[in-house]
């Protein structure tokens, strides 16, 4: 079997991680792969290193364009043209690359972009979409010239693979489409000392729409109760929210405990050391960043929202007891910090061990992997069958 994959950006982030994951499962299987970026950067590294072939065709989001600001609004149009623009060449680059290549299926790692599903309909490819985000809940995105309601049409249309059941229901996902988890590897190394430092951390993209405002805040008011533990975030960040985070940190005194690191290659070990971990985005598409801390024996702290809450119920289910602290809005990240610091030592243990057993139970790579094939096999079967057919 062929896949072409097409993804929507390049850098360090979980729909990267996720696939390079799938694809190697699938290579082991023997499926060949091809891969379009738009970008240079760590994905492409990294495809290299499992020799994996790729080219760089410039592609944009099919959404609008922002409009968060008094400046946004006479540049809306010009670059809701120059976006079709780029995509339209891009649809010629990849249609190229394709009949070249021969794919049997298309393959495209986001749900945002649709210039893959383009492609296959002109040349009667199966695609798939691999549906990892809201859009509009998660990252306020919203799509063009296919809102909500008509995506949901053109994705019945085609197949799609849902990362959660509440991404399935949202998008009424049904006959064309199945749920299937993100695999989540084990950690190389882990620490033999099991003594938590006096820290939380938050890891992933500092950004407003992942709620990092409203945790400084939270941290701040948690810390007038507490006066031994720290916060670090790991991530990357603009430099205009850096210095706005910066200022907020500075304004509430709180330079002392709160800590912008940036970016980190020990992202499990920073997990392993730390008290607990907060996702505090306001709805995550599945939250992979929450499976590697749980993998990883740190308590989470998480909205309960999106994928975030079904992680939280699927541990409940599993186990019987809970896998972490929810909390409902802004107002609950202070008490669920001082929640957290107050446990025992025993509830501690039973809430992480459980939460890493329902890891390895739903979210283990071997899994997915074996899942995603058996999709990609059967809709390659029901191609070949209706060619034939209509022979």
């Amino acid at each position: 079997m062929r896949l072409l994959t097409i993804v929507s950006a390049s850098f360090r982030g979980g729909a990267t991680f996720s696939l390079l994951n799938l694809l190697q499962g699938l290579i082991k299987e023997g499926v060949e792969i091809f891969v379009i970026t738009p970008e240079d950067g760590f994905l492409c590294e990294e495809l290299v290193k499992r020799h994996i072939p790729y080219r760089i065709v410039p592609i944009r989001f099919d959404a609008f364009p922002p409009l968060s600001s008094a400046i946004d609004y006479p540049k809306f149009l010009p670059r809701l043209i120059k976006q079709q623009f780029i995509n339209h060449l891009a649809i010629s680059e990849i249609q190229k690359i394709t009949s070249e290549w021969k794919p049997d299926i298309i393959h495209t790692n986001v749900s945002v972009i649709n210039v893959g599903w383009k492609v296959a309909r002109r040349l009667d490819i199966p695609h798939i979409w691999h549906i990892r985000e809201y859009g509009d809940k998660d990252f306020d995105i919203h799509r063009f010239p296919y809102r909500k309601e008509a995506f949901r049409r053109i994705s019945q249309e085609s197949y799609s693979i849902c990362i959660t059941r509440d991404l399935a229901d949202y998008f009424s996902v049904t006959d064309n489409g199945i749920v299937i988890y993100n695999g989540i590897e084990e950690p190389e190394n882990r620490l033999t000392n099991t003594v938590k430092e006096k820290k939380f951390i938050y890891v992933g993209a500092l950004t407003t729409n992942k709620g990092v405002t409203s945790l400084i805040k939270s941290f701040a008011d948690f810390a007038k109760k507490d006066p031994d533990h720290t916060l670090e975030l790991f991530g990357r960040i603009s430099l205009s929210y850096q210095t706005s985070l910066l200022r907020l940190i500075d304004r509430l005194k709180m330079s002392q405990r709160i800590r912008i690191m940036g970016p980190t290659s020990e992202v499990f070990l920073q997990m392993q050391k730390a008290k607990a971990i907060i996702v505090p985005s306001r709805c995550e598409g599945f939250g992979r960043i929450t499976a590697e801390a749980m993998l990883n024996h740190c308590l989470v702290i998480g909205r309960d929202t999106g994928g975030t809450k079904e992680q939280f119920d699927n541990g409940l289910n599993l186990c019987g007891h809970e896998i972490g602290i929810r909390f409902i809005d802004d107002k609950e990240i202070s008490q669920s910090l001082l929640k957290a610091i107050q446990m025992s030592h025993e509830e501690y243990d039973m809430i992480v061990k459980g939460a890493s057993n329902t890891v390895r139970s739903l979210y283990n790579t071997k899994k997915n992997v074996s899942e995603t094939l058996c999709f990609l096999n059967k809709i390659k079967e029901a191609h070949e069958n209706r060619t034939k057919n209509c022979r």
